[in-house]
């Protein structure tokens, strides 16, 4: 066998890795329609569950939080862990697995979105250590909300100084908390597009793939 054939092989050998790399790994575009659909799903999950548990006009609370963070985690954890996949993901035929292609487990799954219940629990502890600005923000939410404002009492100096405590919030510690979550949300978008099998952070954290569904031929 001369060295041109050994060349062509290795070649073809390439070849048939890329594609099949191409095929079950090109997931970008899957995830992202994926997390819309289950962003949608969370959002009427919410709605249903402001319609059967009495809503308190307390603002932003210890409990409101623990409710927002606990149901995403709860879908997303126990789905993973229990399919593989949330909805949006068995809609758009993509699947969680090992890296050697079998079913994850749960604690894998919590594994994916350990970060983020960091950033949970770190949002919840805000509500103890800074007790008294939540407290003034909640207040000062509840004023503007009351307040009917027109062009004649605009200017008044209890609404002005209940909107600049909200303004405020801004620079509290809950709102770095968010900031920080934004900014490992793009480092992991980053991440899935410069690997090939577009395993994002929490993939390498869990020890995870993302892989498209095999198409079942009806021949």
């Amino acid at each position: 066998m001369n060295t041109a054939t050994l060349d062509e092989i290795e070649s073809n050998q390439k070849e048939v890795s890329k594609d099949i790399t191409e095929k079950t790994y090109k997931t970008f575009w899957q995830r992202i329609f994926a997390a819309f659909v289950d962003g949608l799903a969370l959002m009427i999950i919410g709605i249903i569950f402001s319609m059967i548990v009495p809503q308190s006009n307390e603002g932003i609370t210890a409990l409101s939080t623990i409710i927002d963070n606990s149901v995403w985690l709860i879908y997303s954890i126990y789905l993973h862990g229990r399919y593989g996949q949330t909805l949006g993901k068995k809609i758009f035929k993509i699947t969680v697995v090992n890296t050697n292609g079998e079913k994850i487990s749960f604690f894998q799954a919590f594994k994916r979105d350990v970060v983020y219940v960091v950033f949970a629990i770190a949002s919840l502890l805000t509500f103890y250590t800074h007790k008294e600005e939540h407290a003034k923000y909640n207040e000062s939410l509840e004023f503007i909300q009351s307040y009917e404002v027109t062009t004649e009492n605009y200017n008044n100096e209890e609404f002005k100084r209940h909107l600049e405590v909200t303004s405020n919030v801004w620079s509290t510690p809950v709102m770095w908390i968010g900031f920080a979550s934004m900014l490992y949300f793009f480092l992991e978008v980053i991440t899935m597009l410069t690997n090939k099998k577009r395993r994002a952070i929490h993939d390498f954290i869990a020890g995870t793939e993302v892989r498209r569904l095999e198409q079942k031929n009806n021949s």
